[in-house]
């Protein structure tokens, strides 16, 4: 499974569709390939979210094929340049469409091809971050936190810290890898570095015009306030 469908939460999607469209609308107002003289912005914004469309999914299938043969380097460049004489057709066909004459001649179609390939490096790249494979559970951190009875985990920087009835622990290890460890655990991410165990959560505790959980042993952990609905549903003591 890819990146894309096994995000933990739905903000990774958001992310992604967000800055998709940014891409997208810098384009639209940039107006390359002439499209400045000949559309209005509103139009320009309209032809750049089909070109997504049609675009998107071929570099979606042409970095699935090179993550076949090639591993542990980078595939935006490549799938970018791979992919642009396709896109470039798909382009063209709507600049048929469009009333814009084809490309004159093969060094024309050439150029063409090069600026359509820069142009997709950017959501080339998106797409090699989203949809990146999901890695295997680190066999070091998955044993300690066997061991552990662990009441909350926390991000900090490239590393973590652990939380249990011991005391604190630091782990050389990243939030992502101890969440992948974490997996079947009876808890969840309540915040971007934050994972609390449930039976470790004795509610919330106002502090001022926030709010926290309160955990077992007397920590408080921040929580982002979207996540609570979830988590009442879920049967949580929130």
């Amino acid at each position: 499974m890819n990146g894309w469908r096994d995000s933990r939460t739905v903000d990774a999607r958001w992310s992604f569709a967000a800055m998709l469209a940014a891409c997208a609308l810098v384009m639209a107002l940039a107006g390359p390939f002439g499209q400045a003289e000949r559309f209005l912005p509103s139009q320009r914004i309209g032809l750049w979210l089909m070109y997504l469309a049609a675009g998107l999914p071929m570099l979606a299938l042409v970095l699935t094929g090179l993550r076949r043969w090639l591993t542990g380097i980078p595939l935006a460049g490549m799938c970018a340049a791979a992919a642009s004489l396709p896109i470039l057709l798909v382009v063209e066909t709507i600049g048929l469409i469009e009333g814009r004459p084809l490309p004159h001649g093969g060094l024309d179609w050439l150029r063409s091809a090069a600026e359509v390939a820069v142009l997709c490096v950017p959501f080339a790249v998106l797409l090699e971050r989203f949809l990146r494979p999901v890695e295997a559970k680190p066999a070091a951190v998955t044993a300690l936190l066997i061991a552990a009875d662990v009441r909350a985990v926390c991000a900090e920087g490239h590393y973590t810290r652990l939380f249990t009835p011991r005391g604190e622990q630091f782990l050389d290890h990243s939030f992502s890898e101890v969440l992948m460890a974490l997996e079947g655990r009876d808890g969840a991410q309540v915040h971007r570095s934050w994972w609390v165990a449930r039976g470790a959560v004795e509610g919330l505790q106002r502090k001022g015009s926030a709010a926290v959980l309160k955990i077992t042993g007397g920590l408080a952990v921040p929580f982002a306030r979207r996540r609570l609905t979830k988590l009442r549903g879920e049967g949580w003591p929130v």
